[in-house]
């Protein structure tokens, strides 16, 4: 390798990632192809992921999984790999509860690379609970520490903005492979739904099986639902599953199909779906079901315990899904409603579909950080850049 080039790949952004879970692989390969930016992180849930195929370069460096002070452990070799690496900016998770975010902090000051903050920047819970004023102090102190920020949230950048004024902030919509997931949807025949011709109501939930996604209200509202027929496609696993099955008290209409791995399947079941019924906190399961034009029913955050994500922004009330009081009864008067007129879930799912391909895609994140790191190369001004 010649000199020229063994400096420039000294010089690549280093992003520094807590998790790698399996479906940010193929976005963090794509980042790396067309930013430079490499990948530092400690545990991945995806066993067939080592780097490869083509992507030499892909990861600076993998840490081992050692119980909760891995983070600590790994000091010395993050800061030899900063002094090695010599990286002209770092991309990390912005999190009061990372050591290594305060590491990263405390060596730019000795090693002189942009620190670029990514993630929420406001919590979930303290978007939907806004009392905490101790932990949102802190947390501005800790974006403040950071020369730019990249938040996977429109509302919540234009809130921070108005907090922190003259940070730069860049919104990086999450995102799954919404391309992919569009091609899938595609394949398995619902382009253009037609739900009106069906008499059987096919409900759907895809997403772990944890409180937080309140199961239980779902399962209650439809205790005493008998507007029309109905199924619930439950796709998922997690440490709620006996309480919920126990409710759900073997009714056959109740399907738990448990942990699916198989796509072809998933989209079977999301392709039939007219509705997602998902009353608790929204993740990416939303952008999984507008890929399949599948509208959501869900609740709006801040009540019975719920803190949606800010994917939960793609839910347009009464256009993409439908929102309505955590309670069991206005469920049931929400699906009682949708019983009557499927062919207005049809249409609903047309315009989440469509919503999805606008707001959401892995350019969209890859464009917000090419903006970031643009800035802190100086060939832009400082600037809030709203992508979505």
């Amino acid at each position: 390798m010649s000199g020229t080039s063994r400096d420039r790949s000294r010089a690549a952004p280093l992003l520094f990632q807590r998790i790698l879970p399996a479906y940010r692989v193929p976005f963090f390969r794509r980042l790396h192809r067309e930013t430079g930016i490499r990948l530092c992180h400690w545990e991945s849930d995806d066993a067939s992921f080592t780097g490869s195929g083509g992507d030499e370069d892909f990861v600076a460096q993998r840490f081992p999984h050692r119980g909760r002070l891995r983070y600590l452990r790994a000091s010395l070799s993050i800061l030899r790999l900063l002094a090695r690496e010599r990286p002209r900016a770092v991309v990390c998770e912005a999190s009061l509860s990372l050591p290594f975010f305060w590491l990263l902090w405390l060596a730019r000051r000795i090693l002189g690379y942009r620190l670029i903050g990514w993630g929420h920047g406001i919590s979930n819970q303290d978007w939907a609970h806004p009392g905490n004023r101790v932990h949102r102090t802190l947390q501005r102190m800790l974006c403040r520490r950071c020369d730019s920020m990249l938040l996977y949230s429109e509302e919540r950048a234009r809130q921070l903005t108005l907090e922190l004024p003259g940070l730069p902030i860049h919104v990086a919509p999450n995102s799954l492979d919404v391309a992919e997931l569009l091609a899938a949807a595609g394949e398995c025949g619902k382009e253009v739904p037609d739900a009106g011709g069906r008499k059987e109501l096919e409900l759907a939930f895809i997403g772990r099986l944890i409180p937080s996604k309140r199961l239980d209200l779902a399962l209650e509202a439809l205790q005493g639902f008998s507007a029309a027929a109905w199924r619930f496609h439950i796709i998922g696993d997690g440490p709620a599953r006996g309480s919920l099955q126990a409710q759900a008290a073997g009714d056959p209409r109740i399907l738990f199909h448990g942990a699916l791995h198989d796509q072809k399947r998933i989209g079977e079941i999301l392709c039939q779906a007219h509705l997602l019924l998902h009353p608790g906190n929204l993740g990416l399961a939303l952008q999984h079901a507008y890929a399949y034009a599948c509208p959501v029913l869900s609740c709006p955050g801040g009540a019975a315990g719920i803190a949606h994500g800010p994917e939960a922004e793609l839910l347009e009330d009464g256009s993409t899904g439908m929102l309505v009081p955590a309670q069991p009864e206005r469920l049931r008067e929400a699906l009682e409603e949708c019983a009557r007129d499927l062919s207005r879930l049809g249409e609903m799912g047309v315009r989440a579909r469509q919503r999805l391909q606008q707001k959401r895609g892995h350019q969209l994140m890859i464009r917000a950080f090419q903006q970031a790191l643009a800035i802190q190369e100086g060939s832009l001004q400082g600037r809030v850049h709203e992508e979505c």
